[in-house]
């Protein structure tokens, strides 16, 4: 990850969450069709600033706060698939190809400034 998004993120990890997971949904990845790519793994959903959606790593979120995550302390858990299921219609308008992971596809292009 880039500095400059490293401190996007670290800012509005600080700001959202106040260092509090409560506001979050931990979506939960243990079945999953897709290669294993860079923080592959479990996410963590919370708004962003302007009210958008923001996904990130948990894994991202962890070297960030450098503690291991609660999942039991998120607003809710779900799993990747009925994640995918709930924003499939957001997903397609991402353009996701097939063989991708939508939710590491997701990460990247909010970063990329997409």
């Amino acid at each position: 990850m880039q500095n400059d998004n490293y401190g996007k993120l670290t800012s509005e990890v600080g700001f959202l969450t106040d260092g509090k997971w409560r506001n979050t949904v931990y979506i939960v990845c243990k079945v999953c069709r897709y290669h294993k790519e860079i923080d592959c793994g479990d996410f963590l959903l919370f708004p962003g600033r302007d009210g958008s959606l923001r996904l990130y790593p948990v894994s991202v979120i962890e070297r960030i706060i450098c503690c291991r995550l609660d999942q039991s302390e998120c607003l809710m858990t779900m799993s990747n698939l009925i994640f995918q299921e709930w924003y499939a219609p957001y997903l397609t308008a991402l353009r996701v190809p097939e063989q991708k992971c939508p939710l590491i596809c997701w990460y990247h292009c909010q970063n990329s400034g997409s």
